[in-house]
């Protein structure tokens, strides 16, 4: 077994909830865990230990959109590869086909081996933002450098059945469960609350949700989160007679404590992206361990386990239709059999535990 593993992430670990989870797990099986990643705000300790991980950030110039992130990508390669140069480690944990090109020229540079792990199908959750031939591209590199990796992680079925025939061994699947958690406390509001917690980010219906809440007598919506959309929802929010609520970034207490709160948590994704429809956000599994019920789209992956586990509600979005498919939330018991019922799957298959112990084995097979 690798004793030593040098993860690589390109976001600053605020921690990354997958990437935490993975980390501290390994860590407590006396593994040396230490995470290289990429401090784009400028807003966080370039080096420390934290809850048994050692964490190392390096920094370009700061990233402030999507263009300056392209344009500081080289950039962060190139310090990445120094401040591995003189770190010890027995193997090299890639997060996403964004940090693999660095995976892979550091486990050649050092010899040691390299497991990638996806959490999305990358070139469809870029695809919004690039040229169309950039997609087919990524996905040509992807399944080139798949090839030169010791091992494969993914983050569902679907996305390592994509990645599959590019693999030298199965591919393990690692979902983004938690542990059922101790519940949070409760907080009774009148009314329905309806919760998003969140990257804000385009294709995730946040806006429209809101502008629909808006015309729902008796629903309130309350929005947790950064991202690009951050400018709209605020003024959404001032413009709002009260119903829609922006409660910025929350760290993992108090997210949780607004899920635990809401009648209903928001997991929706538009299904025009194909890495929408093969997604498992992280809230989803977050949302049914603690008991809240789940709306997500039809035709998604999502979906389908919400509709599977009847932990929730699904709709194909139209924004006149949210009234009417959140109106079975207002009859008595429907939403705490939906809570039990998330809880269920939880317990039984959709929980850390297990996908711990798929973790474990891959690692000991290196």
């Amino acid at each position: 077994m690798a004793k030593r593993v040098l993860m690589l992430l390109s976001n600053e670990y605020r921690p990354d909830p997958r990437v935490e989870k993975e980390a501290r797990t390994l860590s407590g099986k006396r593994m040396d865990m230490t995470v290289l990643c990429w401090d784009r705000e400028h807003a966080y300790p370039p080096e420390r230990d934290e809850n048994g991980v050692h964490v190392v950030r390096v920094r370009t110039k700061k990233v402030k959109d999507k263009p300056s992130l392209a344009r500081n990508y080289l950039f962060f390669v190139l310090k990445a590869l120094r401040s591995a140069k003189g770190r010890e480690f027995d193997a090299v944990h890639a997060h996403d086909l964004d940090t693999l090109p660095i995976g892979l020229l550091v486990s050649r540079l050092h010899g040691k081996r390299l497991v990638f792990d996806a959490h999305e199908h990358y070139s469809r959750m870029v695809e919004p933002d690039v040229p169309h031939f950039i997609v087919p591209l990524l996905d040509w590199i992807e399944a080139r450098m798949v090839r030169c990796t010791d091992r494969v992680i993914a983050a569902n079925d679907m996305i390592a059945e994509y990645l599959q025939p590019y693999a030298r061994e199965k591919v393990v699947v690692v979902m983004n469960c938690i542990d059922p958690p101790k519940a949070a406390e409760r907080r009774e509001r009148e009314g329905l609350t309806v919760f998003y917690g969140g990257a804000l980010e385009p294709q995730r219906y946040i806006l429209e949700v809101a502008e629909a809440v808006e015309r729902c007598d008796g629903v309130r919506m309350r929005i947790a989160g950064t991202g690009s959309l951050q400018p709209k929802v605020e003024e959404m929010a001032r413009r709002s007679t009260g119903k829609i609520e922006f409660l910025g970034y929350l760290d993992q207490a108090r997210m949780r404590e607004e899920i635990t709160s809401a009648d209903i948590m928001v997991a929706l994704l538009d299904p025009i992206n194909e890495n929408n429809r093969i997604g498992t956000p992280n809230r989803l599994f977050e949302a049914m361990a603690l008991g809240t019920p789940v709306l997500a789209t039809e035709g998604t992956l999502s979906g389908r386990i919400v509709k599977e586990e009847k932990s929730g509600l699904t709709m194909d979005w139209t924004k006149d239709q949210l009234c009417d498919v959140i109106r079975p939330l207002r009859t008595p018991g429907k939403g705490e059999e939906m809570g039990r019922n998330g809880i269920r799957a939880v317990s039984e298959r959709y929980n850390w535990k297990e996908m711990s112990k798929r973790l474990f084995l891959l690692y000991d097979s290196i």
